[in-house]
């Protein structure tokens, strides 16, 4: 797992606290990877497979669609995934425009 954060290294570290030494992170503050992967709304999840190949992806935070790709992640890599929404999650939201 990997976080990719549309900020510069300082903000990346404020927005991420602790995780950012605990998880690999890329710093993305022109949004190139967000243009790579066409995505309309933040935040995303998707699924990159290691031949750069978008393998599945959700925009915005619609649980359902969130839990469909952690699905396909945990098929392909004979892993659990959470089912979302969890208690106390927020209801959807769109989320915001990816090209900022």
């Amino acid at each position: 797992m990997a976080f990719t954060v549309t900020a510069d290294e300082r903000d990346v570290r404020r927005y991420l606290g602790p995780w950012a030494d605990q998880f690999l992170v890329f710093v993305d503050p022109k949004r190139t990877f967000v243009e790579a992967a066409e995505l309309e709304r933040l935040p995303a999840l998707v699924y990159v497979r290691q031949d750069l190949a978008i393998v599945g992806k959700a925009e915005g935070w619609e649980p359902s669609e969130w839990e469909h790709v952690g699905a396909l992640v945990g098929k392909v890599n004979s892993w659990s995934h959470p089912q979302l929404p969890k208690a106390g999650d927020p209801g959807p939201f769109r989320g915001s425009p990816a090209k900022g």
